[in-house]
């Protein structure tokens, strides 16, 4: 079997439906199951069958369903999406032994610092591994991920993409950053052959009352026009999509927008659609 990775989640850390979200997306997906979509999570599985997750999500229990054993788990940062799945592994839920948690210095010292982390650190439950930008992390004969540093709020944490590399293609799995350029993208697709890219708001309409600058992400929009100025040859999807981005509706302007502008930059889809299709398998 190659190695393989799986889309076990595609929306923003609160999931859809959001937590007491009346809006039409959040009210289509309680009435069809089926239009669900789990916090973004990519699951890995090594050629030899070990499995990993990127991200402990609050949809850590069927996630870590989706691959065959749970050999460790990557994060990118201490947001509650990406982080707060580590409680399972405690002694309330999994009781997990030594499981390898690979994350940045700052982070590190969060978990070390913080309840519930600590204790669970403290009771041998996880075993922290400190990784650095731009040093590939061995997971598995040919299959490795390169922690790679992005911009975004810094409260508790770096954060990371990874690239993650098998024997015969690379793949981006960037979920979260404050902003992007057409230098940073340009290096961040360099060499990488399928991309996962921040797709959480299509606009800036998308939270009325709120300020925006308080949650900075690049609108779907401003990555379009990167794409069509750099004309990558990376094939593109978009993840972490929040309840209110109008994507999550294939019917919508957005999404009609979005597959237009793919199809004049020439872009393929990276899993399934300008959306990434949620329990795609992709080999790499």
């Amino acid at each position: 079997m190659p190695a393989t990775a799986i889309l076990l989640g595609t929306a923003q850390d609160g999931g859809l439906p959001q937590v007491r979200c009346r809006c039409a997306h959040c009210e289509r997906a309680r009435a069809d199951p089926r239009r669900a979509r789990r916090a973004a999570c990519l699951g890995l599985v090594s050629a030899d069958g070990r499995g990993f997750l990127v991200d402990a999500t609050p949809d850590f229990p069927r996630q870590a369903e989706g691959i065959p054993s749970l050999d460790g788990i990557l994060l990118t940062h201490a947001h509650l999406g990406h982080l707060a799945g580590l409680a399972f592994l405690g002694t309330e839920a999994m009781g997990a032994r030594d499981m390898p948690v690979f994350c940045g210095p700052r982070l590190a010292e969060h978990l070390a610092r913080h309840e519930p982390y600590a204790s669970i650190l403290a009771a041998g439950r996880i075993l922290l591994r400190e990784i650095t930008p731009g040093v590939p992390v061995e997971l598995a004969p040919g299959l490795s991920a390169e922690p790679v540093l992005v911009p975004h709020r810094a409260e508790w944490s770096e954060t990371f993409a990874f690239r993650i590399r098998g024997p015969r293609r690379t793949l981006l799995w960037l979920p979260d950053i404050d902003r992007l350029t057409a230098t940073s993208l340009r290096t961040f697709l360099r060499g990488v052959d399928l991309a996962f890219l921040d797709g959480t708001f299509w606009s800036a309409d998308e939270l009325p009352g709120r300020d925006i600058r308080e949650i900075p992400h690049p609108f779907v929009t401003t990555t379009l026009d990167l794409l069509d100025r750099l004309s990558p040859r990376t094939a593109v999807s978009f993840i972490h999509l929040n309840h209110t981005n109008p994507l999550w509706n294939p019917r919508s302007a957005a999404s009609a927008e979005l597959r237009r502008r793919l199809d004049a930059a020439g872009l393929a889809c990276a899993a399934g659609g300008p959306v990434a299709r949620e329990g795609r398998r992709i080999s790499l």
